[in-house]
């Protein structure tokens, strides 16, 4: 058996070349484009960070479970690219929905 070195050694003067395929897209995964892909757009054309989801206070969650659960009111919402929603909210135990 040879060296890990010497195995390395022999591997970078040897050239190794794979022809290239064409295949389906549902045949790619794990393997490498052999050019470079370009597309005509770029989307989103900027840093853009957008989804939808909802902001509960921790605090407010952290004693429920499955049987112990609790309806929280919906009191503002965001549109995409607008300003934060500042306006100051006690916490859902003070409030006593």
């Amino acid at each position: 058996m040879i060296s890990y070195s010497k195995s390395k050694a022999i591997l970078k003067k040897s050239i190794i070349k794979l022809g290239d395929e064409f295949i389906n897209t549902d045949n790619c995964l794990n393997r490498v484009t052999s050019k470079n892909i370009y597309v005509n757009s770029f989307y989103p054309s900027g840093n853009n960070a957008a989804f939808d989801g909802y902001a509960v206070k921790s605090s407010d969650t952290s004693k429920l479970n499955k049987k112990k659960f609790v309806r929280f009111k919906i009191i503002g919402t965001i549109a995409a690219g607008k300003n934060l929603y500042k306006k100051k909210q006690r916490s859902f135990k003070q409030l006593r929905l």
